[in-house]
């Protein structure tokens, strides 16, 4: 028996900066007609391209799978998003370094202004926690607590981070 792949022949590897060739829908329809003709060495040596890609080709047309690879990647993101993600986060800045129960407080607030994912992807919060306290009875003194931090954000110009809001509700204590 073969003690690695390489010495069964099946093994290779591309070298490294080796560039990689593009081929279009019609030169690889060409070929295939070309392959259903003469078969499948006559066509590798006439169009220059190895046998193992020519084999691929004809596999993949048979199963009706796309020949030409797509594009690999997350593609551009949608600027709406960004936009959206910044009006919200102009919004709940004050509420990060804040305990969770106050950012479900906020969320079911605002859920008719912005989407569920987008909140609980700025505020990092799991979906699964939402879940189970979205229906949550708070206290008075949570919501009462709740506006003195919304108080103290707006006095301040909307400037403060929740480390000065935290210093100036300890200051008012």
């Amino acid at each position: 028996m073969y003690n690695t792949l390489k010495e069964r022949g099946s093994f290779t590897m591309g070298k490294k900066g080796q560039k990689y060739n593009k081929y279009t829908i019609e030169f690889i329809n060409e070929v295939l007609k070309e392959r259903e003709k003469n078969g499948i060495n006559s066509t590798s040596q006439k169009f220059q391209i190895p046998s193992g890609t020519i084999k691929t080709w004809k596999h993949k047309y048979k199963n009706h799978e796309t020949i030409v690879k797509q594009k690999k990647g997350f593609g551009k993101k949608d600027e709406k998003n960004y936009k959206e993600r910044y009006e919200v986060l102009k919004k709940v800045h004050w509420l990060l370094g804040k305990p969770r129960r106050f950012k479900v407080m906020f969320i079911r607030e605002n859920l008719k202004n912005y989407k569920l994912s987008l909140m609980l992807d700025v505020l990092a919060l799991k979906r699964s926690y939402w879940d189970k306290y979205k229906n949550f009875v708070f206290d008075e003194k949570d919501k009462i607590c709740l506006q003195e931090i919304k108080k103290v954000f707006d006095e301040n110009l909307k400037q403060f981070g929740y480390r000065e809001i935290d210093k100036a509700l300890d200051e008012k204590a």
